[in-house]
């Protein structure tokens, strides 16, 4: 049991299935025993994993985290449930690219309704706010995505120029065009990059199969 900053009290029940019928018979007690109190059941749940991007050089994980926090509970209305889940959002990591800005991996509870957010205010900047796919399985042995060496069928290139999939050298000696061999084999155009890259198509396709499937699961 705990109080949130919005002056609610949560009950957790935990996630067992006597916990789950235990819930509407407490709820029922509480209305009648609180007169006059608002009493909501819902699933404690599954967290999201979100992505904040365009974050700026100097952006903290606080800053990111207030900032997701302020966006939430603007929108929630009065929403008791969102209200109760803000407090449960966490950065749990963040990263600088190339071109300086920052990435912040979030987990945002499910019942705080995270994809009706889709920008956040960071500092100055308006920053986007998306559902972040799981990584796809990398195959080092065919460099390719969505499966792991063991269960590969494709060539063996786990000697080959990772920069450009050519036998006759390694990535340090490369001074070739840039191709990936993953997209390059399954004929998808996306110019010249290595595997895994931000323009690697094959690499999107496994993390979007991925991702498809487990919402089916």
């Amino acid at each position: 049991m705990r109080k949130t900053k919005a002056g609610d009290i949560v009950v957790d029940l935990g996630k067992s299935r006597k916990s789950r019928e235990a819930a509407v018979p407490l709820k029922k007690a509480l209305t009648e025993k609180l007169a006059g109190a608002i009493v909501t059941v819902a699933a404690s749940g599954t967290l999201v994993d979100m992505e904040v991007i365009d974050l700026e050089p100097t952006s903290t994980a606080e800053g990111v985290l207030a900032a997701l926090k302020r966006a939430f509970l603007a929108l929630s209305k009065s929403d008791k449930q969102i209200e109760s889940a803000v407090n449960d959002i966490k950065v749990t990591s963040m990263w600088r690219l190339k071109n300086r800005q920052q990435v912040a991996k979030v987990s945002v509870p499910r019942r705080a309704k995270p994809t009706e957010v889709n920008r956040v205010r960071v500092g100055w900047t308006s920053c986007r706010l998306r559902i972040r796919h799981p990584e796809a399985t990398r195959c080092f042995k065919c460099h390719g995505f969505g499966h792991s060496q063991g269960s590969c069928s494709g060539p063996d290139l786990k000697d080959s120029c990772r920069r450009c999939g050519s036998k006759d050298h390694k990535e340090r000696d490369c001074s070739e065009t840039t191709k990936c061999v993953a997209c390059d084999r399954v004929g998808y155009k996306s110019g010249p990059h290595r595997p895994g890259m931000a323009a690697c198509k094959a690499r999107c396709a496994a993390e979007s199969w991925r991702s498809s499937n487990r919402r089916n699961d």
